[in-house]
């Protein structure tokens, strides 16, 4: 959540922490972070996160990680007099993930840490934003999801990781 990384500045430190043949992909693709949409910056708070990370053994020489978290950013507002609730302001990110650490007899561009699986959610973000791999708040424009079901059930399943994320998405 290092607000460098968030804003695109330097990829390269959060690269850094992946397998030589992974780094590319992080440096490219926005789908491996999270990356606020041009125009748009957060508020001057930290990113609220909770979550779980267990560990387990996968084969030889390798650790696996399986993590589970909520991130909530908060954004300046376009127009404040616009704002009737935080959630127009506050997108969270709800992310499942499984990574590979891998050391001993691997390829040298394999040794470290991959991304192996990845499951996000968005809730209260822009959608235009979203498909195009950013984050953006949901005030920020009409394209904004609609409530999908139980608003009170799809709230649990986003903000507390120990309940199954959502399956279907509002964008």
């Amino acid at each position: 959540m290092d607000p460098e990384v968030v804003h695109g500045r330097d990829v390269e430190r959060y690269a850094a922490q992946f397998a030589p043949g992974m780094r590319e992909d992080i440096r490219s693709d926005v789908v491996y972070r999270t990356a606020v949409a041009a125009g748009h910056r957060l508020l001057d708070v930290p990113v609220k996160a909770t979550g779980t990370m267990t560990f387990g053994v996968g084969q030889p020489g390798e650790l696996v990680v399986r993590t589970e978290h909520s991130f909530a950013y908060a954004f300046q507002p376009p127009d404040p007099e616009r704002v009737t609730d935080t959630m127009d302001i506050v997108s969270i990110v709800r992310v499942s993930a499984e990574y590979s650490f891998y050391r001993g007899n691997w390829e040298p561009e394999g040794l470290g840490l991959w991304l192996t699986k990845t499951q996000v959610y968005l809730y209260s973000a822009q959608c235009a934003a979203a498909n195009a791999g950013y984050l953006a708040p949901a005030i920020s424009d009409t394209t904004t999801a609609e409530r999908l079901g139980d608003e009170e059930e799809v709230r649990e399943q986003v903000f507390d990781p120990a309940q199954p994320p959502p399956t279907e998405t509002n964008c």
